[in-house]
């Protein structure tokens, strides 16, 4: 009886440890091996866009236009403050694509705007992505994500970057660009034409 007792709490020991994950160079006969879950690989990255080989654009300087309420529209080239930054949008826009083969967009053309921008605050900051409309006036699905020199990293004061904003082509005409918080908002408009 005192040998069964010994063998039974012999095994009920081991299956413990195993149960517990702690190792044991004992082999039990006949006990099922514990498996191992299986470790999930980690998704492949994503396939980096590569730009097209089209020229860039320049953009011929137009004189100011204001809106109804005779506020400047901002266009390509203005340079104008919100949210801390210093922002100077581009003369000049790139053509290029999305590369991802998981993404809905994969394969439409996008616009790529640089824009210069200089933390004017006393503290660390990154500037906000603008929401971005249509020639139709419906907000653009963001892309940006999809491009390495998308929006500007977290900048220190006084630090100047280049970025770009790249939103997708859904047809020759005018784009907004909506910079907004609480307060403060900044509308610029950009006619773009393949």
């Amino acid at each position: 009886m005192r040998k069964m007792m010994f063998t039974v709490t012999a095994l009920l020991v081991m299956m413990l440890l195993t149960a517990c994950g702690g190792d044991s160079d004992v082999a039990v006969s006949g006990a099922a091996p514990v498996l191992e879950p299986p470790v999930a690989a980690s998704p492949a990255p994503s396939p980096q866009p590569i730009l097209t080989p089209e020229p860039t654009i320049e953009v011929e300087e137009e004189p100011a236009a204001f809106d109804e309420i005779g506020a400047e529209i901002l266009t390509f080239g203005s340079t104008f403050e919100f949210d801390g930054f210093e922002v100077t949008i581009g003369t000049t826009y790139e053509w290029t694509t999305v590369v991802n083969r998981f993404s809905e967009f994969d394969g439409h053309d996008v616009v790529a705007v640089p824009i210069d921008i200089t933390n004017m605050g006393d503290e660390t900051a990154t500037l906000r992505n603008p929401t971005i409309y249509g020639p139709d006036g419906i907000r653009l699905g963001g892309v940006s994500a999809f491009f390495r020199d998308y929006s500007p990293p977290s900048m220190r004061p006084g630090a100047t970057a280049t970025a770009y904003l790249h939103f997708l082509y859904t047809g020759d005409g005018e784009y907004w660009l909506e910079f907004s918080r609480i307060r403060d908002r900044v509308e610029i408009m950009l006619s773009i034409i393949r």
